[in-house]
């Protein structure tokens, strides 16, 4: 979806320098919506979302040895989507978060590449797209990541100029 050039924005600049160690809330929350701006730009039914967060459940809890990702007082909640959403806004630690991330767009990904080869439907906001935003909102934030390939990798050089990716 549309990155806007905010005053503010504009005056300040891309960062000449990354960070590695710390994604902000401001951050988490921006990744946020431009995972959730992918179902809606493609008008995904909530059950397409909840089998892709399904997936992504799946595999956090697989590899955290957890039996689920978050807890509510003694119940835990059954929606994957949930689930993922809380777990990612309440992690604090860098790999953790970057974890969901590439799991997350992974997913997204694959959901789409299944669908056009199948050719169930047409995607009006593409994973590329998305991605494309997301690596924007890792350089406009000075973190020193970006999802490639299906990878988070780091990067280690800033690109002082760069367009807004809409």
């Amino acid at each position: 979806m549309t990155i806007y050039n905010l005053y503010s924005k504009q005056k300040k600049g891309l960062p000449d320098v990354f960070i590695y160690d710390n994604i902000s809330d401001k951050l988490k929350n921006q990744i946020f919506h431009i995972w959730n701006d992918f179902f809606k730009g493609n008008n995904l039914e909530e059950d397409a979302k909840k089998e892709l967060f399904q997936r992504v459940y799946d595999i956090l809890c697989r590899e955290e040895g957890k039996k689920n990702l978050v807890h509510i007082y003694a119940y835990p909640q059954d929606s994957p989507i949930y689930q993922v959403e809380q777990y990612f806004e309440e992690l604090n630690d860098t790999d953790k978060i970057l974890d969901v991330v590439h799991v997350v767009f992974d997913t997204i990904e694959r959901f789409q590449r299944f669908h056009e080869r199948e050719k169930y439907m047409n995607f009006s906001y593409t994973s590329n797209q998305a991605i494309q935003v997301l690596n924007y909102r890792f350089r406009e934030n000075g973190v020193g990541y970006e999802y490639s390939n299906g990878y988070v990798l780091i990067i280690k050089f800033s690109i002082k100029k760069q367009s807004n990716p809409h």
